[in-house]
């Protein structure tokens, strides 16, 4: 049973994975808790710009062409406008599925040596002292990779004083032939649609600013420049998750 690291990672996320991966680099002991079980998998928006990329580089990973979809810029558009560019440089970006990234992160960090402790929620830190339940484990250094909701932010008393107002993303995957090698934001009133096309699967990001529930057929209306006859092609059920504004 895991006693003491040099360096303990909360959370097991995409972030958590490439602390991990890094410190390891550097010859520490790393271990990482998180409280699900891998690969895990949540509202994402999954695209990798090309600087993503280079830093995956860096921690010894290189994505493959099957592992996702390239894309060479963004494009934003409404009903009557569009905008895009290119990367600059000729960099190509591309959009993963974030199990299949989580799944590759996981397999280096294990070869790097991580020592990973899933389904094991931590409940607090102390001092150079993480807590896991009823035990605890000491650590030079704690990394908090714990998302946007971070319980490690609160415990460490770095908090931002958080609004009443919140967003609300929604995820919904569709099987449709890729039509743009960009990525691309479609913008109406207070909604955001961000398609990532994934080989032959297309990825809409929503970013609802009010909502609290989301409908994707009744959303869709709302952008019938953009559906190209997709809204029958789900190929996943809806995701989502809550996230708070913050005041700075």
């Amino acid at each position: 049973m895991l006693k003491s690291t040099d360096v303990f990672v909360v959370g097991g996320g995409p972030a958590g994975l490439a602390a991990g991966i890094a410190a390891r680099q550097s010859g520490l002991r790393v271990a990482v808790a998180d409280g699900a079980q891998a690969p895990i998998d949540k509202t994402c928006g999954e695209g990798l710009m090309p600087d993503g990329l280079l830093a995956l580089q860096g921690l010894g990973i290189t994505l493959k062409p099957g592992d996702g979809y390239p894309f060479r810029g963004i494009r934003f558009l409404n009903s009557s406008l569009s905008a895009d560019a290119l990367f600059p440089s000729g960099g190509v970006g591309l959009a993963v599925r974030r199990t299949t990234l989580h799944r590759i992160l996981a397999d280096r960090a294990a070869d790097a040596g991580v020592e990973f402790l899933w389904q094991t929620p931590v409940t607090g830190i102390s001092g150079e002292e993480v807590q896991l339940g009823d035990r605890t484990v000491r650590a030079r250094w704690i990394v908090g990779a714990d998302g946007v909701n971070s319980r490690v932010r609160g415990w460490a008393g770095l908090s931002l004083r958080t609004r009443t107002d919140l967003r609300y993303a929604f995820r919904q995957h569709y099987r449709v032939r890729p039509w743009s090698d960009h990525m691309e934001i479609y913008a109406e009133s207070a909604v955001r649609v961000m398609p990532r096309q994934l080989a032959m699967k297309k990825s809409a990001w929503l970013w609802p600013r009010t909502m609290r529930s989301c409908e994707s057929n009744r959303l869709w209306r709302r952008f019938p420049h953009s559906t190209r006859g997709f809204a029958a092609q789900k190929s996943s059920r809806p995701n989502a998750v809550r996230l708070p504004q913050t005041a700075r």
